[in-house]
Order: C-alpha cells, then sequence, then structure tokens
C-alpha cells in the first residue's frame, strides 16, 4: 500500500512538472510567431496565450472522457476556471497592491472595446455552470453551442482590433526562426499530451487508494498543477506591468477552458454528465466570475479586491478538501 501511494504520487509530481516544463516550451513558440501579427497583448493572451494554456485540459479531458474518468475532467475545468480567477489572477494583483502600498491598480491600457469583450467572456463563462444545470436536452447539442461560442468570442475579440495594431507586426521574422519556433511548439504539445495520460492514470490511482472522490483530485490538486503556466505568465506580465496580457490571459483561459474544451468534453463523453455532483465548483465557478466583473468594471483591482477573490479560492479548497474527504 505505501509502496503504490509513494509511486502514485511520484507519478502525478512528476508528471505535473513535465506539463508545466512542455506547455512553457509551447507557450514560448506562440508567444513569438504571434508577434508578427501586432496583436494587442489583451488580445494577445485572451486568445493565444490563453488557448496554448489550455492545452493541458484539453488534453487531460479528453485522456479522461476516453478512460471514463468524467468527474476527473468536469472537475478539472470547473477547478481550473476557479483557479484561473481565484489563484491566477487574485494572487498577482493581491502582490502587486502590496508592492505598491495600497495605490489603486486599474485596468489602463486596456481599449474599451476589448473591456467589453472581456466582459462578455466573462458573462458566457458565468451563465455555462448555470445552463449545465437548467439543460435538459441532449449534451451534444449543449456542447455543439459552447464550442461555437468561442468562435464567435473570439472572432468578435479579433475583428474588433485596431487596425493600428497591425504596425507592431514583424513580417521580416526569419524562416528558420519560425521553423524553430514551431518545432518548440509541437515537441511541447506531445510532452504535454503525454503527461497528461500518467496525470489522469495516478491521479485516478490515488483517488481510489484513498477513496476520495475523482471529483476532488480533478478540481483542485490537477487543476492546480494544470494552473501553474497561467500563474506563472500572469505574475511576470502583472510585475512587468503588463496587465492587459495578465487579465486577457486569465479570463480567456477560464473562458476557453469552459467553452471550446467543455464542450469538446459534452459532445465526445460517452456517458451523461450529471450537473448534481458538481454543485460545489459550479457555485464557486459563479461567484469568483460575477466579482472579477465588478472589480473589473471598478477600472480596478486594489488589495481588497484581489485579496477577496484570493479568499474565495482558500474557501472553494477548504470546502472540497471537506467534502472530498
Amino acid at each position: 500500500m505505501n509502496v503504490s501511494i509513494l509511486l502514485g504520487v511520484t507519478i502525478l509530481i512528476v508528471g505535473l512538472l513535465v506539463l508545466w516544463v512542455a506547455t512553457s516550451y509551447t507557450i514560448r513558440g506562440v508567444v513569438r510567431i504571434s508577434k508578427s501579427t501586432g496583436m494587442s497583448e489583451t488580445s494577445l493572451g485572451f486568445l493565444l496565450i490563453a488557448f496554448t494554456t489550455s492545452v493541458p485540459e484539453l488534453a487531460i479531458t479528453i485522456v479522461s472522457s476516453g478512460t471514463g474518468a468524467v468527474g476527473l475532467a468536469v472537475g478539472n475545468l470547473l477547478g481550473s476556471n476557479i483557479a484561473n480567477i481565484g489563484l491566477v489572477v487574485g494572487l498577482p494583483f493581491l502582490m502587486l497592491a502590496i508592492l505598491n502600498q495600497g495605490k489603486k491598480v486599474n485596468n489602463r491600457g486596456i481599449r474599451d472595446a476589448e473591456m467589453k469583450n472581456l466582459y462578455l467572456g466573462l458573462f458566457v463563462a458565468s451563465m455555462i455552470p448555470v445552463v449545465l444545470v437548467l439543460w435538459v436536452f441532449s449534451i451534444k447539442v449543449l456542447g455543439a453551442i459552447l464550442v461555437v461560442s468561442y468562435f464567435v468570442v473570439s472572432y468578435r475579440l479579433i475583428r474588433g482590433r485596431e487596425s493600428g495594431d497591425s504596425s507592431d507586426a514583424d513580417s521580416d521574422l526569419p524562416k528558420s526562426k519560425v521553423i524553430r519556433d514551431s518545432v518548440m511548439i509541437g515537441l511541447g504539445l506531445v510532452g504535454v499530451i503525454g503527461s497528461s495520460y500518467y496525470i489522469v492514470d495516478s491521479a485516478v490511482g490515488l483517488a481510489n487508494l484513498f477513496n476520495v472522490s475523482e471529483l476532488f483530485i480533478g478540481s483542485v490538486i490537477i487543476a492546480i498543477g494544470t494552473s501553474l503556466p497561467e500563474l506563472s505568465i500572469t505574475l511576470s506580465a502583472v510585475l512587468r506591468k503588463h496587465r492587459g496580457l495578465a487579465i486577457g490571459n486569465a479570463i480567456g483561459s477560464g473562458f476557453t477552458n469552459l467553452t471550446l474544451i467543455f464542450g469538446i468534453l459534452l459532445l465526445i463523453s460517452p456517458t451523461e454528465i450529471m450537473a448534481g455532483r458538481f454543485i460545489m465548483p459550479i457555485i464557486f465557478t459563479i461567484l469568483l466570475n460575477i466579482f472579477l466583473w465588478i472589480f473589473l468594471a471598478s477600472k480596478k483591482l486594489n488589495a481588497i479586491g484581489s485579496g477577496f477573490l484570493v479568499l474565495l479560492y482558500a474557501l472553494f479548497l477548504v470546502s472540497n478538501f471537506t467534502l472530498g474527504f
């Protein structure tokens, strides 16, 4: 028993480390190539960085669904969205507020048109858990609607960017660098998918050994692990005053998880998903999305606002730890 637990924990930790490193390599390649588009930092964070950092969730979703661990996949998606707001947004902006000695931290540098799309993304992400609870039709239909919603909002954001952004594009990017970065992305994705398989396998094994629900493992442990890339990017972006990139990455990651990836899960899931099993993550998902919208609408994330997001996430962890065991 002890050997099995030690082996399971070791595989889980190694898998998460490989996942983090592989995702980081993928992100670097995407960022370098995307610079040639002249896209704003907010749009870059919401679309390209958010999608790339959501690749672990996508891989885990596909693997979990294939192995029948649908509860693990749903818990991971909801838990990742909660971590993206409570931890990825809350912690860096709380640190920034402390470093600024209480000065207000606003969303300066984010265009009004981009803010409207961020609000739309938050609204959609907030409504999806509610719709999941009330939905009485085929989950395949809901899955298709979510996937379409992802592309509609993404198109709005791309279309809404100002034409002047293209002036920053690097049209003379050497072909050798493009090839190098493309290879980096490919290798990173291979590492992400491979490590995701071992993470799911070890997580299910540990859940069985400790008689802990897959929902707890997915919504807490794996969710935090797969949110590490978003946290590192957001923390670095906030401290370097690239707040548009930070906000776009955090909101975009949550939006991608709950539309594109959750939609794919509903489309490929071999079993029906019972929303009643996920009431606690659903409640915290709605609360955190709403409060983040309020703080963004007030054009500031000060120590109180960001600290409140971190507190909500801490409450989520406590409630999951209590219910999980």
